[in-house]
């Protein structure tokens, strides 16, 4: 596995992907066999960083850039036309993760209240590969939550204390995929964004095993799907 990753990490990312698979990292399958080690979700966290497009704006996307894009920010800067060309670009069979705070773009109502702050996963989602390993993840202040879902999407997880709260969603989109998850956490967090504070904490719970479900699944589908 150790020399898999070397091999991923030091060539071309495509073929990386194909010795990641073939180690038995990056199934469905596979994924609850073993559980990874730190080193293994730093290898695989790189290689994502190596792919990944993170757009705080309509302006800032380019969807040729990377295949896995990363939607954030304000929600009042991205419109409904914004995003249905991006499922498009989803559909060849690219990934796009996309914050909870921005899903009333895609149609759906997006809350948030105080007291939630863990959120568990669905009982539908227990054999997901995004909840191998997972029980629950935690926020510092609170998860910004959606209701209802995109045709075709899963749950899986919600609030601990409203199921129809969903947290985090797998919306497969033609031959790519969307994940509907909480923001990302800055780089410093500064004492006056308390009540603001919506993302997965890595270091409590299981948020670091999720986050690692995340990115491997994420690899999974656009390694299927990359040109050969």
């Amino acid at each position: 596995m150790q020399h898999a990753m070397r091999q991923f990490l030091t060539g071309s990312w495509c073929w990386g992907l194909v010795l990641i698979l073939a180690a038995g990292q990056g199934t469905a399958d596979d994924a609850g066999s073993a559980v990874p080690t730190p080193a293994e979700m730093d290898a695989v966290q790189a290689q994502v960083n190596h792919v990944l497009h993170v757009a705080g704006e309509p302006g800032d996307v380019e969807l040729g850039r990377g295949r896995i894009l990363w939607l954030t920010g304000n929600e009042n800067k991205w419109t409904t036309r914004n995003f249905e060309r991006i499922l498009r670009w989803v559909a060849e069979g690219n990934v796009c993760w996309i914050d909870t705070g921005l899903v009333s773009r895609l149609g759906l109502v997006c809350g948030f209240g105080g007291s939630v702050r863990v959120a568990l996963v669905t009982e539908d989602a227990a054999n997901h590969p995004l909840a191998s390993g997972v029980n629950q993840i935690e926020a510092q202040d609170t998860f910004l939550y959606m209701r209802g879902l995109p045709e075709g999407a899963q749950a899986v997880l919600s609030a601990w204390n409203r199921a129809d709260h969903v947290v985090v969603a797998a919306w497969p989109v033609g031959n790519g995929l969307v994940l509907i998850r909480p923001a990302r956490k800055p780089n410093i967090v500064e004492e006056n964004s308390r009540a603001e504070r919506h993302w997965i904490e890595p270091c409590v719970a299981d948020g670091r095993r999720l986050l690692h479900n995340i990115n491997l699944r994420s690899l999974e589908v656009i390694g299927a799907n990359f040109p050969r």
